[in-house]
């Protein structure tokens, strides 16, 4: 969650609905990506046959809805953050931009959920061990790694803010480093106190599954933890959040009012690349 709120809100749109799309290529795209997140499932649950062919029969079915339905929609989206960004963004259009964000993400929630209920109330002990294992290794992980000195972790993760962004802008002026690192500085620092909550959370959620729930009971856990997330956290996370979201739209708006036209060209164009990537692998 932590690295999700720092970036910045200007990339976080075309990151979320053209990222994958860009990374993987039209050809993956088409014909890996089911396997590629089949993969990812197993590793966290090291699936059985049976699992493995209902849920790889189910993502087909979703990465056509996907195709057919959602990536139209992810173009007309781009199209527009386009036309706001050739102007100065304003607060409204940072709005929009969250909206539609949420919008995406849980259209995508919405249809992977209950085939994932089906799967996780089938899970055996050893497969909730090798789960309960998995998380534990991720958490040691990220124990280590936030061991490290505060100003350090703060200093790498304002460059791969400051990286992102010149992947988009062309390199910035040391002016501008300055007026982006001025915003960044005033974001509390709560990755401990997040990763004990996810742990807590982590825990509850493994007592659900090995209670065996009804399929609505646990649809319902699921649906809060990844449609609702935000309004089921903890208030004195919701107050970071909303913390953090200022800061972040604070930084985005800074970020785009000191663009030169250079730089905004350069933003425009590598828009252009995603638009014509997300034509060329939706359907005709």
């Amino acid at each position: 969650m932590r690295r999700r709120l720092r970036l910045t809100l200007l990339f976080a749109f075309v990151l979320s609905v053209a990222c994958c799309t860009r990374a993987l290529g039209k050809v993956a795209y088409n014909n890996l990506l089911p396997q590629i997140i089949l993969n990812r499932i197993d590793e966290y649950f090291d699936l059985n046959s049976t699992q493995e062919k209902y849920l790889k029969a189910r993502l087909q079915v979703h990465h056509a809805w996907h195709r057919t339905t959602q990536l139209k929609l992810y173009g007309a989206d781009l199209k527009d953050l386009r036309s706001r960004l050739a102007a100065t963004l304003t607060e409204a259009d940072l709005l929009w931009l969250t909206d539609r964000l949420t919008r995406h993400r849980n259209a995508i929630y919405a249809r992977i959920i209950p085939d994932l209920v089906n799967v996780l109330q089938t899970l055996s002990d050893d497969q909730l061990n090798h789960f309960q294992k998995k998380l534990d290794k991720e958490n040691r992980e990220l124990d280590e790694k936030l061991a490290r000195p505060l100003s350090v972790r703060q200093q790498e993760e304002f460059q791969a803010i400051v990286k992102q962004i010149e992947e988009w802008t062309g390199s910035l002026t040391k002016l501008q480093k300055d007026m982006l690192r001025t915003k960044y500085v005033s974001i509390a620092d709560s990755a401990v106190d997040w990763l004990r909550y996810r742990e807590d959370q982590q825990g509850v959620f493994v007592r659900l599954l090995r209670s065996k729930p009804d399929h609505q009971t646990l649809k319902a856990d699921l649906e809060g933890r990844m449609i609702y997330q935000e309004r089921n956290v903890p208030q004195r996370f919701k107050v970071r959040f909303q913390r953090t979201l200022t800061l972040l739209k604070e930084m985005a708006l800074t970020a785009d009012k000191t663009l030169t036209p250079d730089q905004r060209m350069h933003a425009l164009a590598k828009m252009d690349e995603y638009i014509q990537l997300v034509e060329e692998i939706s359907p005709r």
